[in-house]
Protein backbone atom coordinates (compact mmCIF):
# COMPACT_ATOMS: atom_id res chain seq x y z
CA UNK A 1 0.00 0.00 0.00
CA UNK A 2 2.96 2.17 0.62
CA UNK A 3 4.56 1.45 -2.37
CA UNK A 4 1.91 1.89 -4.71
CA UNK A 5 1.23 5.57 -2.60
CA UNK A 6 4.82 6.63 -3.19
CA UNK A 7 4.86 5.59 -6.93
CA UNK A 8 1.80 7.74 -7.61
CA UNK A 9 3.00 10.60 -5.71
CA UNK A 10 6.22 10.19 -7.96
CA UNK A 11 4.30 9.83 -11.16
CA UNK A 12 2.16 13.29 -9.93
CA UNK A 13 5.55 15.03 -8.79
CA UNK A 14 7.03 14.11 -12.68
CA UNK A 15 3.50 15.43 -14.18
CA UNK A 16 4.25 18.58 -12.28
CA UNK A 17 7.80 18.94 -13.60
CA UNK A 18 6.68 18.54 -17.15
CA UNK A 19 4.13 21.12 -16.93
CA UNK A 20 6.59 23.75 -15.42
CA UNK A 21 8.84 22.47 -17.77
CA UNK A 22 7.20 23.63 -20.87
CA UNK A 23 5.51 26.89 -18.92
CA UNK A 24 9.47 27.94 -18.29
CA UNK A 25 10.98 27.21 -21.65
CA UNK A 26 7.93 27.25 -23.99
CA UNK A 27 8.31 23.67 -25.21
CA UNK A 28 5.56 21.94 -27.28
CA UNK A 29 3.60 18.81 -25.68
CA UNK A 30 5.43 15.94 -25.34
CA UNK A 31 4.20 13.44 -27.93
CA UNK A 32 5.00 10.25 -25.59
CA UNK A 33 5.74 9.78 -21.82
CA UNK A 34 9.90 11.24 -21.77
CA UNK A 35 11.95 9.86 -18.72
CA UNK A 36 14.96 12.22 -19.25
CA UNK A 37 14.68 16.22 -20.41
CA UNK A 38 16.78 17.82 -22.35
CA UNK A 39 17.45 21.13 -21.54
CA UNK A 40 18.19 23.93 -24.37
CA UNK A 41 21.21 25.27 -24.25
CA UNK A 42 19.44 29.23 -24.10
CA UNK A 43 20.81 31.01 -21.34
CA UNK A 44 18.01 32.44 -19.42
CA UNK A 45 19.90 34.79 -17.55
CA UNK A 46 20.74 35.15 -13.80
CA UNK A 47 17.23 36.93 -12.97
CA UNK A 48 14.76 35.59 -9.80
CA UNK A 49 12.32 33.84 -12.58
CA UNK A 50 14.99 31.63 -13.81
CA UNK A 51 14.27 27.58 -12.83
CA UNK A 52 15.71 25.70 -10.21
CA UNK A 53 14.97 22.02 -10.12
CA UNK A 54 15.76 21.79 -6.17
CA UNK A 55 13.10 24.54 -5.44
CA UNK A 56 10.68 21.31 -7.02
CA UNK A 57 11.82 18.73 -5.05
CA UNK A 58 12.09 20.96 -1.79
CA UNK A 59 9.89 19.28 0.93
CA UNK A 60 8.92 16.20 -1.36
CA UNK A 61 11.95 13.80 -0.81
CA UNK A 62 12.69 14.41 2.98
CA UNK A 63 14.13 11.26 4.98
CA UNK A 64 11.96 9.44 7.49
CA UNK A 65 12.42 7.24 10.23
CA UNK A 66 10.99 3.41 9.52
CA UNK A 67 9.48 3.03 12.73
CA UNK A 68 8.84 5.32 16.22
CA UNK A 69 11.81 5.02 18.74
CA UNK A 70 9.69 4.21 22.14
CA UNK A 71 10.49 6.60 25.20
CA UNK A 72 12.49 3.96 27.10
CA UNK A 73 15.08 3.68 24.14
CA UNK A 74 15.24 7.14 23.81
CA UNK A 75 16.01 8.01 27.92
CA UNK A 76 18.44 4.79 27.09
CA UNK A 77 20.31 6.45 25.07
CA UNK A 78 20.54 10.00 26.37
CA UNK A 79 21.49 8.96 29.75
CA UNK A 80 24.33 6.47 28.59
CA UNK A 81 27.10 5.62 30.89
CA UNK A 82 29.65 7.15 28.56
CA UNK A 83 27.59 10.90 28.54
CA UNK A 84 28.01 10.92 32.12
CA UNK A 85 29.72 13.57 33.94
CA UNK A 86 33.26 11.50 35.28
CA UNK A 87 34.45 11.95 38.93
CA UNK A 88 38.18 14.03 39.30
CA UNK A 89 39.79 11.62 41.62
CA UNK A 90 42.74 14.04 41.32
CA UNK A 91 41.12 16.95 43.26
CA UNK A 92 43.13 18.01 46.41
CA UNK A 93 43.24 20.69 49.22
CA UNK A 94 45.85 23.49 48.46
CA UNK A 95 49.16 22.99 51.08
CA UNK A 96 48.84 27.05 51.03
CA UNK A 97 45.04 28.17 51.19
CA UNK A 98 43.27 25.48 51.72
CA UNK A 99 41.17 25.59 48.54
CA UNK A 100 40.21 22.70 46.41
CA UNK A 101 42.45 22.30 43.30
CA UNK A 102 43.85 19.82 40.41
CA UNK A 103 46.53 17.58 41.88
CA UNK A 104 49.90 18.83 39.99
CA UNK A 105 47.98 22.15 39.35
CA UNK A 106 48.44 25.86 40.31
CA UNK A 107 45.69 27.01 42.90
CA UNK A 108 43.86 29.30 41.59
CA UNK A 109 43.33 31.30 44.52
CA UNK A 110 46.92 31.35 45.22
CA UNK A 111 47.54 32.42 41.84
CA UNK A 112 45.70 35.90 41.99
CA UNK A 113 47.46 36.78 45.33
CA UNK A 114 50.71 36.31 43.62
CA UNK A 115 49.21 38.38 40.68
CA UNK A 116 48.18 41.39 42.83
CA UNK A 117 51.46 41.05 45.46
CA UNK A 118 53.63 41.13 41.64
CA UNK A 119 51.46 44.02 40.72
CA UNK A 120 51.93 46.03 43.74
CA UNK A 121 55.88 45.38 43.52
CA UNK A 122 55.98 46.18 39.68
CA UNK A 123 54.20 49.58 40.47
CA UNK A 124 56.49 50.48 43.21
CA UNK A 125 59.65 49.67 40.80
CA UNK A 126 58.02 52.17 38.36
CA UNK A 127 57.99 54.73 40.55
CA UNK A 128 61.21 54.22 41.89
CA UNK A 129 62.93 53.86 37.92
CA UNK A 130 60.94 56.18 35.79
CA UNK A 131 62.94 56.67 33.30
CA UNK A 132 66.63 55.36 33.80
CA UNK A 133 65.85 51.42 34.23
CA UNK A 134 69.30 49.82 36.24
CA UNK A 135 70.91 47.47 34.68
CA UNK A 136 71.89 45.06 37.56
CA UNK A 137 69.35 42.52 39.04
CA UNK A 138 66.63 43.84 41.15
CA UNK A 139 65.92 42.49 44.73
CA UNK A 140 62.77 42.97 46.67
CA UNK A 141 63.30 43.73 50.48
CA UNK A 142 60.04 43.55 52.44
CA UNK A 143 60.23 44.94 56.15
CA UNK A 144 62.49 43.37 58.92
CA UNK A 145 64.49 41.91 55.64
CA UNK A 146 68.28 42.47 55.38
CA UNK A 147 70.65 42.76 52.49
CA UNK A 148 73.01 39.44 52.29
CA UNK A 149 76.80 39.93 51.18
CA UNK A 150 76.07 38.47 47.84
CA UNK A 151 73.01 41.09 47.33
CA UNK A 152 75.19 44.47 48.19
CA UNK A 153 76.25 44.78 44.49
CA UNK A 154 72.36 44.47 42.72
CA UNK A 155 69.47 46.92 42.65
CA UNK A 156 67.44 46.70 45.60
CA UNK A 157 63.69 48.01 46.22
CA UNK A 158 62.18 48.29 49.65
CA UNK A 159 58.47 47.14 50.29
CA UNK A 160 57.16 48.98 53.78
CA UNK A 161 55.50 46.04 54.82
CA UNK A 162 55.46 42.26 55.43
CA UNK A 163 56.09 39.72 53.27
CA UNK A 164 53.65 37.31 52.71
CA UNK A 165 54.09 33.49 53.73
CA UNK A 166 53.55 32.47 50.78
CA UNK A 167 55.66 34.74 49.06
CA UNK A 168 58.93 32.84 49.39
CA UNK A 169 61.80 35.17 49.20
CA UNK A 170 64.32 32.27 47.15
CA UNK A 171 62.46 29.78 45.56
CA UNK A 172 65.50 27.44 45.35
CA UNK A 173 66.18 26.95 48.97
CA UNK A 174 63.04 27.54 50.77
CA UNK A 175 60.30 24.78 50.31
Amino acid sequence: MAARMLAMRLRLAVQNIEARIQEIFNFPPPVAPALAFHQPSIDVGSDSSSFDIKSIFDGFLWAAPKSRRSLERRRTRRRATEKRLKSKPDIVACEVCGQPKLLYHLCGNCLEKVKAETEAVREKLGKEWSWNTPQTETIVLYEGEKVSEQDKDKHIVEVPRKRPSWFTKDLYTEH
